[in-house]
This record gives C-alpha cells, structure tokens and sequence, in this order.
C-alpha cells in the first residue's frame, strides 16, 4: 500500500457554501486553478496559491490537505543506513570524507 495526500478542499467549500468564482475574484487565483483544484486534477500546488487560500479561508494547510498513511509497516534495517559527510576532527587537514553511518538497532 501507499501514502497519500487527501484533497479536503471540495469539504471545506461544500461546508462554508463558497463558490469558486468568489474565491477567484477575492483572491486573484484563476478560476481554473481553483476548478482544478476542487475536483482533484491537478497533481500539485504552489506555496503562493496555498498561502492565498490559507489566508482567505483562516485556516492551515492541515486543513486543505491531509497526509495519509495507509502503510504502517516500521522501516527496515536498509532503509534506516544513510550517508553523511564527517569533518576532520583530529586536525590531520584531511579533506572531508564521504562515510555510512548504520542503524542504531541491534539484532
């Protein structure tokens, strides 16, 4: 299974009974946009037009969009290895180096 993102801007306008069209003319956000938007065909939002509906409907961004997490499965050991750069501590000059860094669970 998959995460997903979860589009409550349809509810939101549905329970404040706000038209598209005044949130455009109020807002400057094309209609387009908003229209897109509410009927989930769009795959994406700017911060400029999130921070515009934010600002005009007195809410988060929590509010509009709600993270899902349909896969509760814990990370595995492989995903947990990362990679970080490690400065020269001991004044050797060495240049900085490139070092894995395991997970912190023991077998």
């Amino acid at each position: 299974m998959s995460n997903m993102i979860n589009n409550k801007f349809p509810a939101i306008l549905g329970d404040r009974l706000i038209k598209i069209s005044r949130i455009s003319k109020d807002t400057g956000i094309s209609r387009t946009t908003l229209t897109n938007l509410y009927y989930r065909r769009c795959a994406g939002i700017t911060f400029e037009v999130l921070d515009k509906l934010c600002s005009y409907l007195g809410c988060t961004v929590g509010d509009i969009f709600e993270y899902e997490c349909k896969d509760p499965t814990p990370p595995t050991e492989s995903s947990l290895i990362s990679a970080d750069y490690v400065k020269d501590t001991q004044g050797s000059g060495q240049v900085d180096h490139l070092c894995k860094k395991q997970s912190l669970q023991a077998n």
